[in-house]
């Protein structure tokens, strides 16, 4: 939902003023670390290359990946690639094995970070927080010195529930803001999106930034105090003056209020929580889902999970080829010449050849979808045109689909085009129509037989449906028991 938005970290030992960071962040960095910045994208670059600890990269396609992305200009300038890796040994990022191989000593990163948090990343846990639901994500938190575990206790899990939710809500406002900034310049306006959190944010800001004697904001207790006096004055139901209302407003924020103030404790008089805020280092940082930065990258890693997870399965290899439709076919065929023999084994060249099979009939699939329109025409309609020997276009169309399709027959044959017809949705399921298009397509196939087909072909359709929603809930109950 979200995408990747640049963004900088400063971490000091001492605390900054807001101005001293805005004029940071707008004069952008010095000179002198342009040659930092530069290695640390090469060290991220090599870091993105591992799907897990796991696995050992040669030499020559850490070299190869690097040519690719820039980070190293020619494909000759192998001491190049050779100082990066050198440097990542040192750094203890990654290990050398024998004969040229290479694994990282930590988890890759989803996203790589800047240099200056390599040294808290490396000392420090890290935990990553996904806010969004169950089938999308609003933005990634990535927390330096935050304990993975943490979000088993229940009142981490109250605390990052609101915490992250406001988080990647204001992100998205701040790359929205940014956005405009940047095309708009002084001609600039502030969007409904960015109005709504500001709208949300008020009341919080200013009891937390402004109110009290001091102008900085009301304590703990102080807040507690007020807001229930607030909360006891709310409405008991609210309403736009729209179709959107609710009955349950007062109600829902009284009972969260009450959750989060059970988990209140004093840490007045604990030295030890005191001294270990001065010697533990943390970093926050806000990114948009991983897809926007890196999508081929991202991509092969998705592209490897799902051929891990059916191999796991031991899933039949047209399953497995059918699973990587929704990929890119140049990202599938890459993942499965160098990934795919380690988790497929013998089964790569079948699910190799079963994708490729699938694809061409999908390619036809869609090229058909015209001439099924066609076919919902008026029937008086059709009959004049084809009086006069269809339009020039259908014409051509039809010819080439039918090149297609006898290529596709002579290598698979004619049934398996057909039954293959219904697993795509630009397809659907038989009908008629769709049955007098596919024989415009194959005039040597009778009605009667390509009806047999298309219903043979639903129905494996059909199954593998069933089939992926019982995947869906095992994936969701697993979620619900890690939580």
């Amino acid at each position: 939902m979200i995408k990747f938005v640049a963004f900088r970290y400063f971490y000091t030992s001492k605390p900054r003023n807001i101005n001293w960071v805005i004029k940071m962040a707008s004069s952008g960095r010095p000179q002198k670390e342009k040659t930092e910045r530069i290695a640390q994208e090469a060290i991220d670059s090599v870091l993105s290359l591992w799907a897990d600890k796991n696995e050992k990269l040669d030499f020559i396609e850490i070299h190869r990946a690097l040519v690719k992305k820039g980070i190293v200009q020619n494909k000759n300038y192998h001491y190049k690639t050779d100082r990066i890796l050198k440097r990542l040994i040192n750094m203890d990022v990654i290990e050398k094995h024998s004969r040229g191989q290479y694994t990282p000593k930590i988890g890759p990163e989803k996203f790589q970070l800047f240099e200056q948090l390599g040294r808290i990343r490396k000392n420090e846990e890290m935990a990553s927080f996904k806010i969004g639901g169950t089938f999308w994500i609003k933005a990634e938190l990535h927390l330096l010195g935050f304990p993975e575990k943490a979000m088993d206790y229940s009142y981490v899990k109250a605390a990052m529930e609101i915490l992250g939710t406001r988080i990647a809500e204001l992100f998205t406002a701040l790359e929205e803001l940014s956005m405009i900034a940047q095309t708009r310049g002084k001609k600039g306006h502030l969007p409904p999106e960015i109005i709504r959190e500001l709208v949300v944010e008020l009341p919080a800001y200013y009891l937390g930034s402004r109110a009290g004697l001091d102008g900085d904001g009301l304590t703990e207790k102080e807040l507690v105090t007020v807001y229930s006096k607030m909360l006891q004055a709310l409405p008991q139901q609210a309403s736009d003056d729209s179709e959107w209302q609710s009955d349950t407003l007062k109600d829902h924020i009284l009972k969260t209020f009450s959750t989060l103030t059970t988990y209140a404790f004093q840490v007045k008089n604990d030295r030890n929580l005191e001294d270990d805020r001065k010697r533990k280092k943390f970093a926050l940082i806000v990114t948009q889902p991983e897809w926007y930065i890196d999508e081929e990258g991202y991509e092969h890693r998705e592209i490897l999970d799902e051929i891990r997870w059916s191999a796991a399965k031991k899933e039949a290899s047209f399953k497995i080829a059918q699973r990587l439709l929704i990929f890119d076919q140049a990202n599938v065929m890459k993942v499965l010449h160098t990934r795919g023999l380690q988790y497929l084994g013998p089964q790569l060249h079948d699910v190799e050849q079963l994708y490729q099979q699938l694809v061409a009939s999908r390619e036809i699939a869609h090229d058909l979808r015209l001439i099924i329109d066609y076919a919902y025409k008026d029937k008086e309609i059709i009959a004049q045109e084809k009086g006069r020997n269809y339009s020039r276009f259908i014409k051509h169309h039809l010819k080439n689909l039918q090149t297609k399709a006898d290529k596709f027959t002579g290598e698979h044959g004619t049934k398996t085009l057909v039954t293959q017809m219904p697993l795509y949705n630009v397809f659907g399921g038989p009908t008629p129509e769709k049955e007098e298009a596919v024989k415009l397509m194959l005039p040597q196939l009778s009605i009667e037989l390509i009806h047999e087909w298309l219903l043979e072909g639903d129905s494996t359709v059909q199954d593998m449906a069933r089939k992926a929603i019982e995947d869906m809930k095992e994936a969701l109950d697993e979620e619900a028991t890690k939580k």
